[in-house]
């Protein structure tokens, strides 16, 4: 009868680290993007992108570029196609000071960029100014528009939705409109794990 108690226990205890060492080393990254710059001078469109890692395993992001609203790589005039080695949309893997400049207007935010890749500790996050290609004025067209983000990281591809400048997105919490500042992305076992307590309404932590 004893053995029997110890080989429940141990078992217990094995399903119990097993669990916790998953939730501990599981996707759940969150990004935010605000803060879209455009230069036309330059061809470039800077953003302010932050990124959080909920997760006992470090994340790195390797390369982002623009799309449009359907998911599809920006194919643009361009009359120098190569200036930054990079294609229309794509991430330039050079640093460069952050500004703003249309027509007449110029600002200079006295910060500079980072460029790609870039790890992100377990539980920890970043945050920083990248800068993106887009030939003429499209970089301040880009910049009013809807679209996505596609970000390549070591454990996680996504497409971040973006809403354009100064459009502020909100979602419910306790019954409150809340200002949504990231969106959270998580791995498919953690998704599965999530909806099978959400049918069991088991509370999460």
């Amino acid at each position: 009868m004893l053995a029997i108690i110890i080989s429940v226990i141990s078992i217990s205890m094995s399903l119990f680290l097993f669990i916790k060492n998953l939730f501990e080393t599981r996707i759940n990254f969150g990004v935010s993007a605000i803060n879209f710059i455009s230069n036309d001078s330059k061809g470039k469109l800077f953003v302010k992108i932050s990124f959080v890692n909920h997760s006992s395993k470090p994340l790195t992001i390797k390369s982002m570029i623009f799309l449009d609203h359907n998911k599809k790589k920006y194919s643009l005039i361009d009359t120098n196609h190569y200036r930054y080695n990079c294609e229309h949309g794509e991430d330039i893997p050079f640093v460069d000071k952050v500004e703003y400049r249309q027509r007449n207007k110029y600002k200079d935010y006295e910060t500079k960029t980072d460029i790609l890749p870039i790890t992100v500790k377990a539980f920890s996050s970043f945050s920083g100014y990248f800068s993106f290609y887009f030939p003429n004025n499209d970089s301040w067209i880009i910049s009013n528009k809807e679209g996505f983000i596609e970000i390549e990281t070591s454990r996680i591809d996504i497409q971040h939705k973006i809403y354009g400048t100064n459009v502020l997105m909100g979602e419910t919490r306790n019954n409150k409109i809340r200002l949504q500042t990231f969106i959270w992305y998580q791995g498919l076992i953690m998704i599965r794990i999530s909806k099978i307590l959400k049918y069991l309404e088991v509370p999460q932590q």
